[in-house]
């Protein structure tokens, strides 16, 4: 529970921690034979020496506050806090380790009865983003704000009082009552924890105490965190007072005397530090690309298999549960499809090798794992394998599931629309349509795939026609029917369908701030509402005046960057890719260079070390978000993808398609390329 609040995945909005005296003992000290930090009977028993003597020690009281209170009225309040500076050697000691473990931890709040600096001290060198404010005395606690280190009892050097009397307990939470409410806010809105008391330490029953009393029923469990040790009728005791005690005692069983504590301490912060969720932008898993190197390697040296059968299904395992943690961004993020590109090896070639060693469900598990994670990616995939993939489609004795089923059509479908195949694309378009049922997004994929297809057949009319037939759940479709729009002219029905997407996206996000997928979508959709706006200001629009602030602005807030979803990435990744591609085929060409002597000349030949993709990765990202070549007088794609497209050697009839698509009038230098005399004659 406490772990759940403090990484904010639970309702709470957070978690904070009381921090009692025990938990200074974990102080360094000058040398091994300083005294260490006292604990209330440290001072219970300077106290009894004062003010009894010899046989009369018997008769005080067991009550520290009372005693303190009696040695008060002895001695004077000047004796109390001499003696308080006397065992508090706060200067002689520095922060331990388990100190710097707490404050670098994300608590909401630590509250101390503590009168050291040491918290304190150790939060002004920790690496924690967000930096601990002080709040020492009443007057603080409006000029602060979380997270805080809170003093509830006074603070070293020269911030008394210093509660420590049976007065001061009694008269505290009419004295301090912002100290005693600002407590119970912190209870009310965290998980509380307790951490450096016992279960019958003063300040802890004082405290619990006032909670008690102020919230009554509505109070919130308290954890008291510890070596406690506690009896059946002490655990009920606090359970009474709404504490749940955790007693870390069974679990240093095997450590000697103090250092008990301390161990206790360590692993309950390590617990803590460890149980840090990873984010969801990492859903790739380090032991993903162990294995697939592993599986590599044994399939290149030979091995049986049986073992490589074994291997190749931990790592489909594997595959599978990086899948589920897939948040769901609209384009997965250049940084995981490079990565996954880089691992995953030759998993077609071993598939061929195992096939025969796979049960049927195992068969179709990596299949289906397979294909996701290769179309994730953008990487193409064989004749053998689509061939594989389509058998398992049409089989209807096949183990796969009907979504899945659709999933890998739907693949098929694009894959038969990007081979320009009629056929085969028609075929698909028919299965689709014949089994797809009701799901509005299955059609609204179909109807995007015809649309795509009119589209670069320069099928202006049908295109028209099939922009309307695309409407889907995801608010996705709205943002690609908004480029087709662009893509034959129509500006202003575009831009409509980008600002219904962007106020439809931004609705999700507002009911739910974690989710990438909304995330993901929201940043395309303010990329192109950006444009539009941009449209607008160039053609003289009243409408650039209206736009909400966020559109106007050219700042990104962090949730974009922070969860791999700013548009700028992927597009600088993609101009990256176009321009070491271009840099390499310039170097690639054969250079001649005279030498010294004559009729001797140095012949140089470049090897190309890009990977080749810049067309292939263009056209998929600006297919699967919905990127159009221009959105009015504003180019969204169109130089990305005049650049990849010089990158061809050898024009198909769907490449010079394309560049008839994105060519920018007749000055475009495609032109003298493409359509020279020589490629037309060629032609």
């Amino acid at each position: 529970q406490i772990q759940a609040a403090l990484w904010g995945t639970a309702e709470t909005r957070g978690a904070a921690v009381f921090v009692g005296a025990g938990f200074s003992r974990n102080a360094v000290l000058p040398a091994p034979t300083s005294p260490k930090p006292p604990l209330w009977s440290d001072f219970c028993q300077a106290m009894r020496k004062s003010l009894y003597s010899g046989s009369e020690e018997k008769h005080a009281t067991s009550d520290p506050l009372r005693l303190a209170q009696e040695y008060k009225a002895a001695l004077g309040p000047t004796a109390l806090d001499a003696l308080i500076y006397k065992l508090v050697r706060d200067k002689e000691w520095r922060p331990g380790a388990l100190h710097s473990g707490l404050v670098r931890l994300p608590w909401t709040d630590i509250l101390t009865t503590n009168w050291d600096t040491l918290l304190e001290r150790a939060a002004e060198v920790t690496d924690r983003e967000e930096t601990y404010d002080t709040v020492r005395t009443i007057a603080d606690i409006p000029r602060t704000h979380s997270p805080r280190i809170v003093k509830l009892h006074g603070s070293m050097p020269s911030n008394p009082p210093f509660i420590f009397t049976e007065e001061d307990y009694r008269t505290y939470p009419r004295i301090f009552a912002p100290f005693v409410n600002l407590v119970q806010q912190v209870l009310m809105e965290n998980e509380l924890c307790l951490i450096g008391f016992s279960g019958d330490d003063p300040n802890f029953l004082q405290w619990s105490g006032w909670i008690r009393d102020q919230l009554g029923d509505s109070a919130r469990r308290i954890y008291l965190v510890g070596v406690l040790n506690l009896s059946p009728g002490h655990r009920k005791y606090l359970e009474a007072r709404k504490v749940m005690a955790i007693d870390l005692a069974p679990v240093v069983d095997d450590v000697d005397g103090e250092a008990r504590h301390s161990m206790a301490s360590s692993l309950f912060l390590d617990f803590l530090q460890t149980s840090k969720p990873k984010p969801a932008s990492q859903w790739l898993s380090n032991t993903g690309s162990i294995r697939s190197q592993q599986l590599l390697g044994m399939s290149m040296n030979k091995s049986d298999n049986v073992a490589l059968a074994e291997a190749f299904k931990a790592l489909v395992t594997g595959w599978r549960k990086e899948r589920e943690a897939y948040s769901g961004w609209l384009v997965c993020p250049s940084v995981d499809r490079t990565r996954i590109r880089n691992e995953i090896g030759n998993p077609e070639h071993v598939l061929r090798q195992v096939r025969e060693h796979l049960q049927a469900s195992e068969r179709v598990e990596a299949l289906y794992e397979m294909i996701w994670r290769l179309d994730l990616a953008f990487v193409p995939f064989s004749d053998w394998f689509r061939g594989v993939l389509t058998d398992a489609v049409e089989d209807s004795a096949s183990t796969v599931k009907k979504r899945e089923r659709f999933e890998i059509a739907l693949i098929l479908l694009r894959t038969a629309r990007d081979a320009r195949d009629h056929s085969l694309f028609e075929r698909w378009v028919a299965f689709l349509k014949t089994n797809a049922g009701s799901d509005t997004d299955i059609a609204a994929a179909i109807a995007y795939e015809e649309s795509l297809w009119a589209r670069d057949l320069l099928d202006y009319s049908a295109l028209t026609k099939l922009i309307p037939t695309i409407a889907g759940q995801d608010p996705a479709w709205k943002i690609r029917r908004a480029a087709l729009h662009y893509e034959v002219g129509e500006f202003d029905e575009g831009t409509t369908l980008v600002n219904q997407a962007l106020q439809e996206l931004r609705d999700r996000y507002v009911r739910d701030r974690k989710s990438i997928w909304n995330i993901s979508r929201l940043g395309w959709a303010l990329f192109l509402a950006r444009a539009a706006r941009s449209n607008s200001v160039l053609r003289g629009s009243a409408q650039s005046q209206n736009d909400e602030p966020l559109i106007a602005s050219n700042e990104w807030p962090d949730y974009f960057a922070r969860n791999k979803c700013l548009p700028s990435d992927e597009l600088d990744e993609l101009d990256r890719e176009i321009g070491e591609e271009l840099r390499d085929r310039i170097e690639g060409m054969r250079q001649e260079q005279p030498g010294f002597e004559p009729g001797t000349y140095t012949e140089t030949v470049r090897l190309i070390s890009s990977s080749g993709w810049a067309i292939h990765d263009t056209v998929r990202l600006a297919d699967i978000v919905g990127l159009p070549t221009i959105a009015g007088s504003v180019a969204v794609m169109r130089f990305r993808l005049s650049r990849a497209l010089e990158l061809s050697t050898s024009y198909d009839e769907g490449e010079l398609l394309s560049v008839i698509r994105v060519l920018d009038g007749p000055q475009d230098k495609l032109i003298e390329k493409v359509f020279s005399r020589i490629e037309v004659a060629r032609m």
